[in-house]
């Protein structure tokens, strides 16, 4: 059976709902992820062996990527908008990383294989370092973004699912998977400094709020989770706390995107709804019903505008 897959482009901010956009996939199978560019003229799809890059304006394909033998499962545009971090794998075999060079696309650096499919990936603020999650049971934190080699994470119990840079430079970063944990990591020493685990289910997103010390994870307990980290500068030591939950989705929040202002995010659950809420404290914008089946990825548009959802 032949299936049609569409991506939805959902106007969100003080638009009507009737205003929506879907923009054909051209048959290739469901959409695993999304990523906008840091313009917010282009937005990247990724599906089974390939991944397709549109123009925003007019739903047209700018470039594919076919490099790719297995399903692309993250994405994730560097801050120069001229490279795009590509994540892959066979279930349970391998995990592909690679970067994708938009202004040379025969010019491909790949990065040190994981053991399991790739299923998130962030850059730093300023593009200078790389993380990824892996099914393995591994992140994998890459100092240095153009130097393809990096250091295992293995301070998770499960599958993990999320990563996110502090906009702080070289300051922390998180990591989340499926043993329901969220862990915070000094940048420096690439150590675990505080574990976080009010989440009922496993991590699904991970996104900082702009001071860079609080931030908010996705569970599919169906829950968003509001989270903080304070640092002793005299004891140099770091401390953790917890201080809001919001019900989220029925049946759990399958895809999680930030914009790049940290000022909205977007949420898909199982409940096939897409959802955008305010950073600071949760209040819910704007909610869509036009998705049929439950989304597997949601982004958002550098300035909160425009929200891509995806899925089968």
């Amino acid at each position: 059976m032949k299936v049609r897959v569409l991506i939805a482009l959902l106007l969100c901010c003080g638009i009507p709902a009737a205003l929506t956009a879907q923009v054909p996939s051209q048959g290739h199978g469901a959409i695993y992820a999304l990523a906008f560019s840091p313009d917010g003229k282009q937005f990247v799809a990724g599906m089974h062996g390939r991944a397709m890059l549109y123009n925003l304006s007019d739903w047209t394909v700018a470039a594919t990527f076919t490099k790719i033998e297995s399903a692309v499962r993250s994405l994730a545009f560097h801050p120069d908008g001229k490279h795009v971090a590509v994540g892959s794998g066979i279930a349970g075999k391998s995990g592909d990383l690679l970067l994708w060079d938009l202004t040379s696309p025969d010019k491909i650096r790949w990065y040190s294989p994981a053991r399991d499919t790739i299923e998130a990936l962030a850059f730093a603020r300023d593009g200078s370092s790389l993380l990824s999650a892996s099914f393995d049971s591994k992140a994998r934190f890459y100092p240095q973004t153009f130097f393809a080699y990096g250091n295992k994470l293995e301070e998770h119990n499960g599958r993990v699912t999320a990563v996110a840079f502090s906009p702080k430079p070289q300051y922390i970063f998180v990591t989340g998977a499926m043993d329901k944990m969220v862990k915070v990591w000094d940048f420096r020493k690439t150590n675990v400094v505080v574990n976080f685990d009010q989440a009922a289910g496993g991590i699904t997103g991970l996104g900082f709020l702009s001071n860079g010390d609080q931030f908010v994870g996705s569970s599919l307990d169906g829950n968003l989770y509001w989270w903080g980290v304070n640092y002793d500068q005299r004891k140099r030591i770091y401390s953790g706390y917890h201080f809001r939950t919001i019900a989220a989705h029925e049946g759990g929040v399958t895809a999680f995107g930030m914009s790049a202002n940290q000022q909205r995010m977007v949420t898909g659950g199982s409940d096939k709804k897409v959802r955008i809420w305010k950073v600071d404290d949760g209040g819910l914008v704007r909610e869509f019903t036009e998705p049929d089946l439950p989304l597997y990825c949601a982004a958002l548009s550098p300035d909160g505008k425009i929200a891509a959802a995806a899925g089968r």
